[in-house]
């Protein structure tokens, strides 16, 4: 029941539209791009606003931190461009 519940939805969806994936791949990455680098990017600069006393301080220069995020918003600023036909992108 679980592999049904869990594989069976895509199964159906790829019959439907065949090139799906790719688009589902692409909002997994745009959505992805948030909690894999902006989240502890700011987490981290968060943690060093935190009292001297602290049990566990983040390390590194916030240049790195400010890289990070500007990454992260890269990573989500090409997905909308290629969206939006700005930028070129897979088209089968």
């Amino acid at each position: 029941l679980t592999v049904l519940i869990a594989l069976g939805p895509p199964a159906l969806a790829s019959l439907v539209w065949p090139d799906g994936f790719v688009a589902a791949i692409g909002f997994a990455g745009l959505l992805a791009a948030i909690p894999a680098l902006v989240v502890p990017a700011l987490a981290a600069r968060a943690s060093r606003r935190g009292p001297p006393d602290a049990l566990y301080r983040a390390g590194g220069g916030a240049m790195l931190l400010a890289a990070t995020v500007c990454f992260g918003v890269l990573v989500m600023a090409c997905h909308v461009g290629a969206m939006a036909g700005w930028l070129p992108r897979y088209a089968p």
